[in-house]
């Protein structure tokens, strides 16, 4: 996958247009923490990130790919469930697309650290793991 020349304007005008179209007023981006934070103006968000997840490697974990609503009803939601490397765990949904999240190693999803449509961003923790052989 090739990287993204946020220098571009054409590049922000494209990120810009796919934001509005789904409701976002605004964003907020810091590369020293790597935070990015999307404002949905009068919209609450639906649930919130779990804060009591706890230390973890990151090797057991797996995080967000990007900001958007995690939608567990595109795969089984059963725990702990073994999956294999690239396998799908839950789906962000950004406006009408949905980004797969995959696993990026062969492991037993544990746990769920995030409820159902949450608002999530980038980095954000959403399973805890436990790598197979």
């Amino acid at each position: 996958m090739s990287r993204l020349d946020f220098t571009d304007p054409a590049v922000l005008d494209a990120i810009a247009a796919a934001l509005t179209a789904a409701g976002v007023d605004g964003i907020e981006i810091a590369q020293s923490s790597r935070t990015l934070r999307l404002v949905v103006a009068g919209k609450p968000p639906r649930a919130t990130v779990h804060l009591d997840a706890g230390p973890a490697a990151a090797a057991d974990i797996v995080t967000a790919p990007m900001a958007g609503l995690l939608d567990l009803r595109t795969v089984p939601s059963d725990l702990p469930r073994i999956v294999r490397a690239g396998e799908i765990l839950a789906c962000l949904r950004v406006g009408p697309v949905l980004v797969p999240v995959r696993a990026s190693k062969a492991c037993t999803v544990t746990r769920c650290l995030c409820d159902a449509d949450a608002l999530v961003g980038f980095g954000d923790r959403l399973f805890d793991i436990e790598a197979r052989p």
